[in-house]
């Protein structure tokens, strides 16, 4: 007999949707879960957090290839440095930099574009040429924002609804209001960590390259551990308690998906008791993952940051090729 799907959020039985675990604005290929209630959880999750982690990596999808719902690259914001003047731009594309609109510098003194359209403004005053080796594009990306509270909820999202789907959670438990509660307003036990050891990110290699979203679900101690990785550039460790008339069933087992850059996915379930040598790598990593794992501070440290920038510049080299481009990062001290 099908079971009645109520939402895992709240328990409502109307206007239920399709949530995808991972946003589809960063991903080629969608994990979805059916059983969360349209406006109050599905849209909020999106206004709340949500679009935030998706604007700041859409340069990330962008060099991978993601492409929006309305079958376009995503938006993301450069820093240009033309004739010793600064300007910030939303462009889709490196290589259409300076070629589609005019942009005022920041100090508001100087226009860069298209000699044709320069010319058509009043008191353009002189308008000096450039070679494009003269222009030097600058990506920003914010690290606080991997330990901020948005991604933070973020993931715990992930992580709830995948292990609902999982195990065929069709509604919502008084055992999960912690969880919930964190997910909806950032209250209740914040238990996110993130994997700080170089090596690691390496080791994860062997079965989740640079680009790739993987997410890795076990079961120990009562609890449900799950690993996330966000494009290879970091990695999150979440847990929380699970109901125990379903822990007995799902015990030994791990959950595994691997989403990679060109759409493929690898979605398997293997057994503790009964693992593969081939699969052996998986189970080792896990192993040392879980004691990797620092807690969300109020800023990145400099370890931290070295392997974020580490991480970060391996996926920009694999998929973007641009010249005179370089790749700032934004840390606060």
């Amino acid at each position: 007999m099908e079971k009645l799907h109520k939402c895992i959020y709240c328990n409502a039985v109307e206007n239920l949707t399709i949530s995808h675990i991972i946003p589809d604005a960063m991903t080629k290929n969608n994990v979805t879960y059916y059983g969360v209630c349209k406006t109050k959880h599905n849209s909020e999750f999106s206004d709340k957090f949500e679009d935030k982690i998706i604007k700041e990596f859409s340069y990330v999808s962008n060099i991978i290839g993601i492409k929006t719902k309305s079958n376009k690259k995503p938006i993301y914001q450069v820093s240009l440095k033309v004739c010793d003047n600064m300007y910030c731009k939303k462009i889709a594309s490196l290589g259409d930099v300076g070629n589609e609109s005019v942009t005022r510098s920041n100090d508001g003194r100087q226009k860069f574009g298209p000699i044709e359209m320069l010319e058509k403004i009043p008191h353009k005053g002189e308008i000096i040429p450039f070679e494009d080796d003269e222009m030097n594009i600058s990506i920003d990306f914010d690290v606080n924002l991997l330990i901020s509270m948005e991604m933070g909820r973020f993931i715990a999202k992930i992580s709830y609804e995948w292990i609902c789907k999982k195990c065929d959670i069709c509604e919502k438990y008084d055992f999960f209001n912690d969880i919930i509660s964190y997910i909806e307003e950032g209250k209740g036990s914040n238990r996110i960590k993130i994997m700080f050891e170089k090596n690691l990110y390496e080791q994860m290699q062997s079965f989740s390259e640079y680009g790739n979203h993987c997410i890795i679900s076990f079961f120990e101690e009562g609890k449900v551990k799950t690993i996330i990785s966000l494009f290879g550039i970091a990695v999150y460790y979440f847990e929380f308690m699970f109901p125990e008339f379903e822990y007995e069933k799902y015990k030994n087992n791990i959950f595994f998906i691997n989403i990679s850059t060109s759409g493929t996915r690898i979605e398997r379930t293997y057994s503790k008791i009964n693992l593969k040598e081939e699969d052996i790598n998986l189970y080792l990593f896990l192993n040392k993952a879980r004691f990797s794992v620092k807690c969300f501070t109020n800023k990145v440290d400099d370890d931290l940051s070295f392997v974020i920038c580490g991480n970060l510049g391996k996926v920009v080299d694999k998929f973007d090729n641009t010249p005179n481009k370089s790749f700032s990062v934004k840390i606060e001290k």
